[in-house]
Parts: C-alpha cells; structure tokens; sequence
C-alpha cells in the first residue's frame, strides 16, 4: 500500500476547473437554447459565455480549497492508501479514506450545522453550538460509513474484473484506459446504487414495521390493514423490487459513459499540456 502523502494544488485543481467549465459550456448551451426558444437570444449568447467562465472560476476555488484541507489532514492523520501495482488500482484502504471522508464531513458538517442551530435555536448561541457539534459528529459517521462501504464495494468490484488502469510517473497521473476506466465506474457506480437502496429499503422495512406494530389498534389502521392484506405488501415488495433493478441498470450506463467522458478530456486535457493530476506518493 502507498500512502497519498500530498497533492499539488495548482494543476490538479486545474484539471477539476476544466472538467467543470466543461459542463458549465454545455449548460450554457441549454440555457442558450431555451432561451431562443422564448425569444431570448441576447441571454442565450451571454450563457454560453458566461457559464463556462464561472463554473471554471468556482471549480478551481472548491478543488483548490479541497486539495489544501487534504494536504493538511494527511499531514496530521495520514493520507488515503492505495495499492497500485502494473499500472493498475487494485485496491484501496478503506480505514484511510474513511477517515479523510470524516473530517471533511465534521468540518463542514459543523459549518452548516452551526448555521442551522443558530437560525432554528432564534439567533441563540445554544442552538449554534448544539448545531455545531450535532452537525460535526453526524456529518463524520455518515462520512466515515459512506467512504468505508465505497472502498470495499471498488475493492470488490477491482479483484473481479479489474481496476482502473492508468500510468503514473513523475508524480502525475500521464495517461488513462479509457474503457477500463469506463467498465469500473459503471460497475461500482451500479453496485454502490444496489447496496444503498437495499439499506435504504431495509431502513424502510424496520421503520414500517414499528409504526404498525405502534398503530395497529388504531381502528381505522386496522381496518384499512384489513382490505389491502398481502396483496398491498406484495405489490409493494415488486415495486421496491423492480425500482432496485431499473436503478440498478441506470447507474451502469451512466457511470460507463461518464467515466468513458471523464477519462478522455483527462487525457486530452494533458495531451496539450494544460494541467495533470499531480501526487506524491510514499
């Protein structure tokens, strides 16, 4: 396992700048056209230009910011881990990207939950530290949990058809397969969406069960039970059931064709020279 001991902010925010002024063009497209559409076509010519300059000025900003607190964090609690071998990621620390994924989470989980305890509690210094320290503490399990269960599901999916492949010298990111990269998001992106919605279900299962069990004696609860029977519980189940299999095949083809997208204006992006994804690894 290597450690990312530290990532470079200027070009690697700048990769991220680009992707997103990428899609803040295409949104810009969009606006443009409804925007002729309903006469508009002054607005429509401004959002194509508009758009892109600030999705790219923004998207360098977050990543930049992003980049510094991880150098930070790695510096004082260890980076993420990863096992990178034959120009392939084979694996990732799953205890090491949950602890990155934590902290982040407190930090802004505690800004934003500062916000709301302070608003919610009437402008009260006692709602804006219990919202403080909620929001830290909730927002750093969900972090941890989330990226934990992400590494095991890429862990899992990598050792059964491969991880992403791409090159890596002189402390950047050169060169990435284009398919493979593709292949491997879809997958994870599929599996990830089945495992939440089965957690989601059983969540919903456990919830149903006990405001049944809580409002069964209810007569109108218990005569409304009554007509629906098994035939409702059914239906339901089928429902939940196909939901599973439809999002299931959705986030398949999306994750394949974005990662397809992603990888390749990466690649072109350091073809010209403009930017690459800078590590150092240890």
């Amino acid at each position: 396992m290597k450690t990312i001991k530290r990532i470079y902010v200027r070009n690697t925010a700048l990769v991220y700048a680009i992707m997103v002024g990428i899609l803040g063009f295409i949104f810009g497209m969009v606006a443009a056209l409804g925007a002729t559409v309903a006469g508009g076509a002054a607005f429509g010519i401004l959002s194509i230009i508009i758009f892109p300059i600030l999705f790219f000025a923004f998207g360098f900003i977050i990543a930049a910011i992003a980049i510094v607190l991880y150098n930070y964090f790695a510096d004082n609690v260890g980076g993420v881990q990863w096992d990178y071998r034959n120009n392939v990621l084979k694996s990732i620390g799953p205890v090491s990207l949950g602890k990155i994924t934590a902290l982040f989470g407190a930090l802004f989980g505690a800004i934003f939950g500062a916000i709301a305890g302070f608003i919610s509690g009437g402008l009260s210094i006692a709602g804006l530290i219990i919202g403080l320290v909620a929001g830290a503490i909730l927002a750093a399990i969900i972090g941890f949990v989330a990226a934990v269960i992400g590494a095991v599901i890429y862990n899992f999916v990598a050792s059964k058809i491969g991880g992403y492949r791409f090159s890596y010298s002189g402390k950047a990111i050169k060169d990435i397969d284009v398919m493979t990269y593709g292949k491997v998001l879809g997958v994870v992106s599929a599996v990830s969406g089945l495992v939440q919605s089965i957690i989601i279900g059983i969540i919903v299962l456990i919830l149903g069960s006990v405001l049944l069990t809580r409002f069964a004696t209810v007569p109108l609860i218990s005569s409304m039970l009554a007509s629906a029977g098994l035939l409702a519980v059914g239906i339901g189940v089928a429902a939940f059931i196909v939901g599973i299999i439809v999002k299931f095949i959705v986030n398949l083809i999306v994750g394949f064709i974005a990662g397809i997208l992603m990888s390749y204006i990466y690649n072109y992006i350091v073809s010209k020279g403009w930017a690459k994804v800078e590590l150092d690894l240890s």
